[in-house]
């Protein structure tokens, strides 16, 4: 700090800010191993969701197999094209990056309404 200036103090305990605590480790005091700390939000969101996408897509090919129009084209589609599966990771990359990039800024470097209430709520006490 400069000359004069108050010296910085951390925030109070039970706050929840972001800047408080250390890393978070598999095994800990908690005795929660890993799996308590996959976020099971976004696993069922991408990969449960990108799941049901190929078993509705093969499930579809199956359903209407008599059509000549659509014999084999999810094979040729998603089996034998490496195309299609770089076109589905570079978008689905490039979409999270756009969603979560702002997102992970925005709780980085400000605070929730949550965390305003908490440490005004500890201040006043």
């Amino acid at each position: 700090p400069a000359r004069g200036a108050p010296p910085r103090r951390p925030p109070p305990r039970g706050t929840g800010a972001a800047c408080r605590g250390g890393r978070p480790r598999c095994r800990g005091a908690g005795g929660g191993g890993c799996a308590d700390r996959v976020p099971w939000t976004w696993f069922g969101l991408v990969v449960m969701s990108f799941l049901f996408f190929v078993f509705f897509v093969y499930t579809y090919e199956h359903m209407f197999q008599l059509d000549s129009d659509y014999y084999r084209v999810t094979a040729h589609f998603m089996e034998y094209r490496p195309l299609t599966w770089m076109t589905v990771g570079i978008v689905t990359i490039a979409a999270w990056l756009v969603d979560a990039v702002p997102k992970l800024f925005a709780n980085r470097f400000f605070p929730s309404q949550t965390q305003i209430h908490q440490e005004i709520n500890s201040l006043s006490k």
